[in-house]
């Protein structure tokens, strides 16, 4: 391996964890009541979301969701579905450090 090119942590998503399991029951409830906002740290305070290093598929349910809140995460990675949010108009991954790419599919939303 080149010794200049570093290596990049690997967390993959534990998704038998309480941070998991909580954020797919978040996710749940603001489909279920067409929530337009989405902020996962509110919901699952700051040391369930330092869990957090990818969003589940599911998000592809918040079809209302016009603010999506990820400011300060620990995601390394964001899945395609993120296309399918519909009515996504804003989009805040500010300060996520280790998130250095989006999926192609997020040129679907409004933002």
């Amino acid at each position: 391996m080149n010794k200049r090119i570093s290596k990049i942590p690997n967390n993959v998503q534990d998704r038998t964890s309480i941070a998991w399991r909580k954020l797919c029951e978040y996710i749940d409830q603001l489909a279920e009541s067409n929530a337009e906002e989405f902020s996962p740290r509110d919901f699952l305070g700051n040391e369930l979301f330092s869990q957090i290093y990818t969003l589940p598929e599911s998000i592809a349910k918040l079809k209302n969701v016009k603010k999506n809140h990820l400011y300060g995460s620990n995601l390394k990675r964001i899945p395609p579905e993120i296309g399918e949010m519909e009515s996504l108009e804003f989009f805040d991954p500010y300060a996520s450090y280790d998130l250095h790419w989006f999926p192609f599919e997020i040129l679907n939303v409004k933002t």
